[in-house]
């Protein structure tokens, strides 16, 4: 599910606003979810699991005037205000907004999205890849995939994602 996000932070009086794509995807929910479990038993953690495949706000999306990252938080102080917000982020779904959601339409293109922009998911990228490859090439490939990686000296919670996939995803996989 693709869903469009407003943010609106008040400071002095006025607010803060931004756009944000976020998207979500029931069988990785579950998966992440998994794992947070294996993760806060093994470890004796607390982490918590969350709703989201990938959030990103419309100004860390490429392409986005004047580059991504470096537009200034929208300060909404009037109904004029408001309205250019409102335009500002109609013109960013006409232009790379909307391109890059397109991007998530097919498993096989979400995947490509992922190797373009290795800043996706963050602390959470390697079981969003993971199951992405998996839904693309198969259980097979995706395990292919873990069992080449090399964890060690990573931090934990990173670390952690590649033993669990190892020992508990594709468990069936070792030798």
């Amino acid at each position: 599910m693709i869903e469009i996000d407003i943010f609106a932070e008040r400071r002095y009086n006025d607010y803060d606003c931004s756009g944000a794509v976020a998207l979500r995807w029931k069988g990785f929910s579950q998966a992440f979810r998994r794992f947070i479990d294996w993760y806060n038993h093994s470890f004796n953690e607390t982490a918590q699991s969350h709703e989201y495949f990938v959030l990103r706000t419309f100004d860390n999306i490429g392409g986005v005037s004047p580059s991504p990252g470096n537009r200034h938080a929208f300060v909404v102080e009037s109904e004029q205000s408001l309205n250019e917000f409102i335009n500002r982020c109609v013109n960013d779904l006409n232009g790379a907004v909307g391109e890059w959601i397109k991007n998530w339409f097919t498993w096989p293109s979400a995947l490509l999205a992922m190797d373009k922009d290795r800043q996706l998911c963050g602390a959470w990228r390697d079981m969003a890849y993971f199951c992405l490859v998996e839904k693309v090439h198969g259980h097979k490939a995706a395990c292919a995939w873990v069992n080449g990686i090399d964890s060690t000296g990573w931090p934990e919670f990173l670390g952690a994602q590649i033993e669990y996939l190892k020992s508990q995803a594709c468990k069936e996989m070792q030798t």
